[in-house]
């Protein structure tokens, strides 16, 4: 669902802004200055996208850097899982939260 007050089923994602948007969020996004080069991805792509990665065979519920560290983020744009340490080397990336995947 989009985040705003129409109550509309999202069609878009916005990863920079982190969130979900419906058709006239998505125009509204796009007109706006401050935002119109973010790149707002179809939602069925991302779930595609985060599912494929979530079932991949080298997805672990433990960072690969921080070992002690459990896996909070999916970097989309990496293809990776990652700590909440590892989030702030992957700036501008395509990120969702893992537990919205449960």
């Amino acid at each position: 669902m989009c985040g705003c007050d129409r109550g509309e089923e999202a069609v878009r994602y916005c990863p920079v802004c982190d969130e979900n948007l419906c058709s006239a969020c998505v125009e509204e996004h796009s007109k706006n200055r401050l935002v119109e080069k973010h790149h707002a991805q179809l939602v069925s792509d991302v779930k595609r996208d985060a599912d494929q990665l979530l079932t991949a065979p080298d997805t672990s519920s433990r960072c690969t850097v921080h070992n002690s560290m459990p896996t909070t983020f999916c970097c989309l744009s990496c293809r990776v899982s990652l700590c909440e340490d590892c989030f702030a080397d992957h700036p501008g990336h395509n990120m969702v939260l893992l537990r919205d995947f449960d």
